[in-house]
């Protein structure tokens, strides 16, 4: 096997051939490291973009090439082709319509015979804050509820309060009676 290359992350032969040049030379004048490495101007400049583009270069003093640490190279190459990868799995998952087709069979699933009571549909702020009170009178371990309009109001958080004072005097109760009966 050969020495490993830089090619599966993106980067040209030239320009990691350049690139490691920079890592034995140090920090190098944009001129001085053209005429040392029989470079134009204007390949000098191509090639500097190129690299600075992959984040294999930075800028030093005075203009002069800075050639970025290696494990922080390839980290960003690596972020970059991950990000170039990802972007075309979600261009092909718009494309081919995949979730569409997953959300229209989840509609095409029979409707269970016996729902019972698992779903109740409430109507209006009362009623929610009666199923809430209702379900929060046997809970002891934890109580999540959403606001779907965002932050909570005032009245909201008076009527909350009580509630969730009710959870912690019972959840402290239930702690009490599951610490006398390891005790025994």
């Amino acid at each position: 096997m050969g020495e490993p290359t830089l090619a599966f992350l993106g980067v040209g032969a030239d320009d990691e051939e350049l690139y490691r040049l920079l890592l034995r030379a140090g920090e190098a004048g944009r001129a001085e490291f053209a005429r040392n490495h029989s470079l134009d101007v204007r390949q000098m400049q191509d090639a500097c973009a190129r690299l600075a583009a992959l984040g294999l270069v930075g800028e030093g003093a005075g203009g002069a090439l800075r050639p970025v640490p290696p494990a922080k190279a390839v980290e960003g190459l690596v972020e970059t082709e991950v990000r170039r990868l990802r972007d075309a799995l979600e261009g092909q998952v718009v494309t081919r319509r995949i979730v569409d087709s997953l959300i229209a069979e989840r509609g095409r699933r029979p409707a269970p015979e016996d729902a019972g009571d698992a779903i109740q549909h409430l109507e209006g702020m009362e009623a929610v804050r009666a199923a809430i009170d209702e379900l929060t009178f046997f809970t002891w371990a934890e109580s999540l509820t959403t606001n779907p309009t965002g932050v909570m109001s005032p009245e909201n958080i008076a009527h909350a309060r009580p509630l969730d004072e009710r959870i912690l005097e019972t959840r402290g109760q239930h702690a009490d009676t599951d610490r006398c009966r390891r005790s025994r």
